[in-house]
This record gives structure tokens, sequence and C-alpha cells, in this order.
């Protein structure tokens, strides 16, 4: 019982979206999901829009969560969240503003000493006080 069974319900969950998959199996609490069909960058941002911070993922895009205790009392608010953002993006409706962008062109560049000075400085502006 405990954050292995609210893994399972996630990833069950998140299995059941239409054209989302959890990426491997997943023993633990640490996975992550994508998308043949679904621009995942835009998934987060509209899932940000609504309070939820998944963290991306890139070769391929996706999305991952580290689940906690917490997330036991919000995985049904959660998945009907996630089901709504994708059905939204399947309908062709815009995604809110966010990171999407940066990760598609990050995705598009090979590995450079600028790719790694820019997400030094994006990072650093993200943690200045």
């Amino acid at each position: 019982k405990g954050m292995l069974d609210t893994s399972q319900k996630l990833i069950d969950g998140i299995n059941a979206v239409p054209g989302l998959a959890v990426q491997g199996k997943p023993c633990a609490t640490v996975f992550g999901f994508s998308s043949d069909t679904l621009n995942c960058w835009e998934l987060g941002d509209a899932m940000e829009a609504r309070g939820w911070k998944l963290d991306r993922l890139n070769k391929p895009a996706g999305l991952h969560i580290m689940v906690t205790p917490a997330h036991a009392r919000i995985v049904e608010r959660f998945l009907a969240d996630l089901r709504e953002c994708a059905a939204s993006l399947t309908k062709g409706e815009p995604a809110p503003e966010g990171s999407a962008a940066m990760y598609g062109m990050l995705g598009a560049v090979s590995d450079t000493p600028e790719v790694d000075a820019f997400i030094k400085d994006f990072l650093d502006g993200l943690y200045e006080v």
C-alpha cells in the first residue's frame, strides 16, 4: 500500500488517456510518459496552467512524475485534468504559453557548448532571487 499503490493508479490512469503511454515498466515511484500523437511539452504547459508541475523529458519528448505521499489524495483530480488537457490538444485547441517552444528548440539542435550555456542561463534565471 501507500506510494506504490498511488504510483500504480497514476500509471494505469495515464495509460488510459488516449494518446498517452507510460514509458517502460516502472516498478517504483518515478516514471515518465510520452505520446506519439500529442506534443507532450504543450501538454505539460496545459497542465501547468491548471496548477500541476510536470518535469519535461527529451529524446523522446515526454513528461515525468516523482510520486510522494501527498499524491494519494489528488490522483483522481490530476487524472481528470490530464484527460481534459489531452482532449483539448487532440481537438487542436492551443496550449497555454509556456516552455514547449524552448524544449522543442533544444530537442532540434545537436548537443553543443551553446546549448549547455543556454540551459545554464535559463536555470539561473529561474532561481534568481
